[in-house]
């Protein structure tokens, strides 16, 4: 996880109405953004912690990962789909029927 921290604006400026008092006394560094690229093929870009450059200056850092594998795809179910109402009785059949018909509105 990365550790707080606030961007500045693309161009190293902070934006109107930042708390700065309040951004330095929590001990939040003020990061000048860093654009992203395009990762190699089967990599992402993941955000680490700010690094400090010899002046001071704090910079957002990415780095390329290996992406996640794909979510598993489940293979779609042939034939027709099954009948919900299958395992119900003829008894709860007819309840369902009935408290369906006292849900209609009246005509």
């Amino acid at each position: 996880m990365v550790k707080p921290q606030f961007l500045l604006l693309p161009d190293g400026s902070i934006p109107v109405g930042t708390n700065v008092a309040a951004l330095n006394a929590a001990g939040i560094p003020m990061v000048r953004p860093t654009p992203q690229w395009r990762p190699a093929e089967g990599m992402v870009l993941e955000e680490r912690d700010a690094e400090q450059d010899a002046d001071g200056v704090w910079h957002q850092v990415w780095v390329e990962v290996p992406a996640p594998p794909p979510p598993e795809v489940l293979a779609e179910p042939s034939g027709p789909a099954p009948d919900p109402f299958a395992n119900l009785s003829i008894e709860q059949k007819q309840a369902l029927w009935d408290l369906l018909q006292r849900m209609q509105p009246p005509a």
